[in-house]
């Protein structure tokens, strides 16, 4: 269990000391990961959970873990979230007849359960762990930054000392002292002639890289059914935001009814009273609603000075 990524993620200390040091996961990305995820892990709510299961292990499975389940197993006497592995042979529609049923820290619950006897806990129909998605986004986003980095050193190198080699050490120190490391020439003029002031031509501006981060960060949120900043602040209408963000609205509808379904299927099952809440939704549609009231107020605005002018006119 120690090298999946629920485990990594639910026990930072460890994963510090194992996974950055060793390069796998860059200090940089902590950022991203406490902003998306913690964004992804709060969209949903859940209410009469069974026995210490919490909204927050749930969505964290769902986050990390594919082929989690729910069941009751005998001699627990609680409904489980755990995950499923093959016991069997896969049928004609390549699903296995037989599972053994692991609880999250891998330890077995059940063993040659009956496929139809357990419920799939999924985030999505292909039930592909949104992690995957997130960590490509992440990757892009390094090395945008990466770069965005690069091109503002350059802009900000205001000159070049050249120099004999005899005055390379005090150079040096100069250059120090304004900011740079080594941005000095050897050379054999004087100093006085030597202290030189160039323009840099960038062949990007640093403008351009933010905007493309920005891109690939909106589209990691819009691709977990996360409506971005600027789509709330600079869209002013409902029917605007309606027709403009089918692709996010599909994405969040696909996740709203996975966790519905095997909400519904575990209260008929066990007679479980699990209620989903989704949080995010109700504090988008806030903000959506506070919106439309400013836009409305601003459009009201603008028509009374108008009728004035006329009036004046």
């Amino acid at each position: 269990m120690a090298d999946s990524w629920y485990y990594d993620f639910t026990n930072l200390n460890e994963a510090f000391q194992r996974n950055i040091l060793s390069g796998k996961l860059p200090w940089l990305k902590f950022r991203y990961v406490k902003d998306i995820i913690n964004t992804k892990v709060g969209m949903f709510e859940y209410d009469n959970l069974p026995g210490k299961l919490t909204s927050q292990i749930m969505e964290m499975a769902l986050l990390y873990k594919n082929h989690l389940c729910l069941y009751k197993a005998p001699g627990i006497g609680e409904v489980m979230l755990g995950c499923y592995v093959p016991a069997s042979e896969y049928n004609y529609y390549w699903k296995p007849d037989k599972v053994d049923v692991l609880a999250l820290n891998g330890e077995s619950l059940a063993t040659a359960v009956p496929f139809e006897d357990i419920i799939l806990v999924r985030d999505n129909k292909m039930d592909i762990m949104p992690y995957l998605v997130i960590q490509e986004y992440l990757e892009r986003i390094n090395d945008i930054e990466d770069k965005l980095f690069k091109v503002m050193n350059m802009a900000t190198l205001p000159l070049v000392l050249t120099g004999n080699k005899k005055q390379a050490t005090a150079m040096k120190q100069t250059a120090k002292n304004l900011g740079y490391k080594d941005p000095f020439i050897v050379a054999d003029d004087s100093v006085v002639d030597s202290v030189k002031s160039f323009d840099i031509n960038l062949r990007t501006s640093p403008v351009d890289i933010y905007v493309i981060k920005r891109k690939y960060m909106n589209e990691c949120l819009s691709s977990l059914g996360i409506y971005s900043p600027e789509e709330k602040g600079e869209r002013l209408l409902v029917d605007e935001i309606a027709a403009q963000n089918d692709y996010t609205d599909f994405i969040y509808t696909e996740a709203v009814n996975e966790r519905k379904r095997f909400i519904e299927e575990c209260n008929s099952r066990y007679g479980t009273n699990i209620v989903l809440r989704e949080t995010y939704m109700l504090n988008f549609q806030q903000t959506v609603e506070e919106t439309r009231k400013l836009a409305d107020a601003e459009a009201a605005k603008q028509k009374q000075g108008g009728k004035g002018n006329v009036s004046e006119s």
